[in-house]
């Protein structure tokens, strides 16, 4: 029996017996008696059920409290609506190496605006959409690198066959095929100018960021590029992380 059952049945004997008494006695000093031991025996028991069904409500209502006052943060199921999606690479958005180069999540790597570097995307941005460039694995590169790599706009009809072969790789579920073109191509901008080192750090970071978002089925292209994401002769075009308007801003 529960604390408010017992509880119940208590106050239901001391209330049944001060109330059966006071009928008793109206048949003299035997009617007290009786009446005060069958009120407390009555009031026992309804005191104890309805203790007992005043605690089964009170937990029922508790529970139904904290189910919806669950903080959002912590809540994994969205089929109600009333969560917030937990990124499951989020301790992997920004590199925490030591060294001057950060990779993770473009969103991460272009910051903080004017470190003097670019935030180079990799695979190339132009494959999927806008919603998720913030989202997509980049390394910080010093700005004249950036300029020299494949994917970017400034390549023309090369960078723009560059970019297609990667769209082409991603949407045959070729992702980390993808990446690595521009993961050799980074090196390779490394050997030239003497350090091949150079961005192996950041590499690293942007390959545990990318491997976890593939791991989860996060990198979601879009179905075909379109012209506007493939330049054929504009220079100026935007590539893997060069400004635009229609760009967000890189580091």
């Amino acid at each position: 029996m529960s604390t408010a059952g017992t509880i119940g049945q208590a106050g239901g004997q001391i209330g049944g017996g001060i109330l059966g008494a006071a009928i008793g006695s109206i048949f003299g000093p035997v009617g007290t008696w009786v009446g005060r031991a069958v009120g407390s025996r009555v009031g026992g028991i309804a005191g104890r059920a309805a203790g007992e069904a005043l605690a089964s409500y009170m937990d029922d209502t508790n529970e139904k409290v904290e189910s919806q006052t669950k903080p959002i943060a912590e809540t994994d199921d969205c089929t109600t609506g009333n969560c917030k999606p937990k990124d499951p690479c989020e301790h992997l958005r920004r590199g925490k190496g030591s060294g001057p180069y950060r990779g993770g999540a473009h969103g991460e790597t272009r910051k903080p605006i004017g470190d003097k570097l670019d935030s180079h995307y990799m695979p190339a941005k132009d494959s999927f959409p806008k919603s998720q460039w913030n989202d997509l694995p980049a390394i910080q590169t010093d700005v004249p690198d950036h300029q020299k790599t494949m994917s970017n706009g400034n390549k023309g009809a090369a960078g723009a066959r560059w970019r297609a072969k990667q769209g082409d790789l991603i949407r045959d579920g070729k992702f980390k095929e993808a990446l690595q073109m521009d993961i050799d191509d980074a090196r390779r901008i490394a050997r030239e100018a003497g350090n091949p080192t150079k961005y192996d750090e950041a590499i690293k970071e942007a390959e545990e960021y990318a491997a976890c978002r593939e791991k989860n089925g996060l990198n979601k292209p879009k179905e075909t590029d379109t012209p506007a994401d493939v330049p054929t002769l504009d220079p100026a075009s935007p590539g893997s992380g060069t400004a635009s308007p229609s760009d967000p801003p890189v580091s």
